[in-house]
């Protein structure tokens, strides 16, 4: 109990402070310390994050998936058939974070990790494939070799 009994009565009345107000509405009630990755409702339907995600789980297996309840359920059918293969806890946010995050998906886990990148995007960038076009000879080549 607090020594300052205006510290008591504000607790009382307002409940307690909440720390990190704006973290919390973006990672829907976690914090950015917690955070191994995040998926954006974009990347959901790319197989490529859905094998990143399935990477990352298998770095971290001990952590928990959020998902955005604003977005459809089957948009996750994919991510949640692989975190109940890897018997991952999972569960779908639906509160005052869950409309103001832009964020549709987060691996998090219970203590900080710190990690420096946590976008999908950015931890595996997409490998660009490389058109190889074949040259044709020129016309000078063709008529004098």
């Amino acid at each position: 109990m607090s020594k300052d009994p205006n510290e008591y009565l504000q607790k009382g009345m307002y409940g307690a402070k909440k720390t990190l107000i704006d973290e919390r509405r973006h990672y829907l009630g976690s914090l950015r310390e917690r955070v191994y990755l995040t998926i954006s409702p974009e990347q959901l339907q790319n197989d490529y994050f859905l094998k990143a995600f399935e990477k990352e789980i298998k770095q971290h297996p001990n952590g928990k998936l959020l998902l955005n309840g604003k977005y459809d359920l089957s948009d996750f059918e994919m991510f949640i058939q692989v975190a109940q293969k890897n018997k991952l806890a999972f569960t779908l946010v639906s509160n005052e974070y869950s409309e103001t995050s832009p964020v549709a998906l987060i691996y998090t886990a219970t203590d900080a990790v710190n990690e420096p990148t946590i976008d999908v995007a950015e931890k595996y960038p997409v490998e660009k494939e490389t058109e190889k076009t074949e040259k044709k000879p020129s016309l000078f080549k063709r008529f004098f070799s």
